[in-house]
C-alpha cells in the first residue's frame, strides 16, 4: 500500500503461546492491540496481557494502537469503559511511557 510493506502477526492470547510472544519482537515498529467489547469476562484478561506487553523493553518506542472490536454489538462496553479498565497497564495517567502513543478507537463487528 503506498510503497509501505506490512508484515501481520495474530499472535492470540492464548496463556500457552504468551512465552512466545518475544519471539515477534524484533523488527517491530508498530503494535494493534485488539479488545473485544462484547466479552466482559475476558477483559481482565485482555488488560493483563496487555499490560505483559507494555512491560516489555525491546517495545519500549514502539507504537501501540488499542481497538475495542465489535464495539457496534448489542451491550458492548463503551471505549470509555475498555480505557478505563486498561489505565493500570497504560499509566496511572493513561501516559506510561512518554514515548509511546497510544489510541482507543472503536472497531466494529461487521
Amino acid at each position: 500500500w503506498g510503497g509501505i510493506d506490512f508484515t501481520l502477526w495474530d499472535v492470540g492470547g492464548c496463556d500457552k503461546i504468551r512465552p512466545l510472544w518475544r519471539h515477534y519482537f524484533a523488527g517491530t515498529t508498530g503494535t494493534l492491540f485488539f479488545i473485544d467489547a462484547a466479552d466482559r469476562d475476558r477483559l481482565p484478561d485482555a488488560v493483563f496481557s496487555l499490560g505483559l506487553l507494555l512491560s516489555q523493553d525491546s517495545l519500549a518506542h514502539v507504537p501501540f494502537a488499542i481497538l475495542v472490536n465489535k464495539s457496534d454489538l448489542p451491550h458492548a462496553m463503551t471505549v470509555e469503559e475498555v480505557r478505563a479498565a486498561c489505565a493500570p497497564a497504560m499509566g496511572a495517567d493513561g501516559a506510561g511511557r512518554c514515548e509511546w502513543f497510544r489510541v482507543v478507537a472503536p472497531t466494529a463487528a461487521a
